[in-house]
C-alpha cells in the first residue's frame, strides 16, 4: 500500500476504529492495538485447524504458500481503512481492492454470489466474539491511504 491511497469494496461489515470510535455492541481488547488482521488470521486458522504454527526458518516460502491458501478457504479479511494513523476496520467475506490510477472492472458474478458470503461472515463474528451494531451485512465502499 505505501503512500497511495488503495479503494476497497467490500461485503460485510463496517467496524469502525479506536479513534471515531466502534461499530460493536462491545469492543474486544485485540481491535485496540498492535496488528488487528494479525489477530483475526491467528484465530480464523486456529478455527479452522491451522496446526503449523509460526514461520519456520526452512521451507518458508511452502508455510506462506499453504498460510495464504487455508485463508482463502476461510475466506475472511479484516480490511483497514481510513488513514495508517487513524485506521477503522471493515470485516469482509468479499473484498475487491484497486489501487492508485487502476481500474477494477466487475461483473454481475463477481457481485451476485453474496448469499454464500453472509454466513462466513456470521461464523466469523462469532469465532471472533464480535457483535457489529449493523444489522446485516452489506456492501461497503472505502478507502485508505498510508
Amino acid at each position: 500500500m505505501g503512500n497511495h491511497p488503495d479503494g476497497h469494496l467490500v461485503y460485510g461489515y463496517a467496524l469502525g476504529g479506536p479513534h471515531n470510535g466502534f461499530d460493536l455492541h462491545e469492543t474486544p481488547a485485540w481491535l485496540y492495538g498492535g496488528y488487528p488482521q494479525g489477530h483475526v488470521e491467528e484465530v480464523m486458522l486456529a478455527a479452522c485447524g491451522w496446526e503449523e504454527g509460526l514461520l519456520p526458518h526452512e521451507g518458508r516460502e511452502q508455510w506462506r504458500e499453504r498460510k495464504q491458501a487455508a485463508l482463502a478457504t476461510i475466506g475472511i479479511e479484516l480490511v483497514c481503512y481510513g488513514h495508517a494513523d487513524y485506521p477503522e476496520y471493515v470485516l469482509g467475506a468479499k473484498v475487491f481492492t484497486a489501487q492508485e490510477g487502476e481500474v477494477l472492472k466487475l461483473s454481475d458474478d463477481d457481485v451476485e454470489t453474496r448469499l454464500a458470503w453472509t454466513p462466513r461472515l456470521y461464523r466469523a463474528c462469532d469465532t471472533l466474539q464480535i457483535r457489529p451494531t449493523q444489522q446485516s451485512p452489506c456492501w461497503i465502499l472505502t478507502s485508505y491511504y498510508g
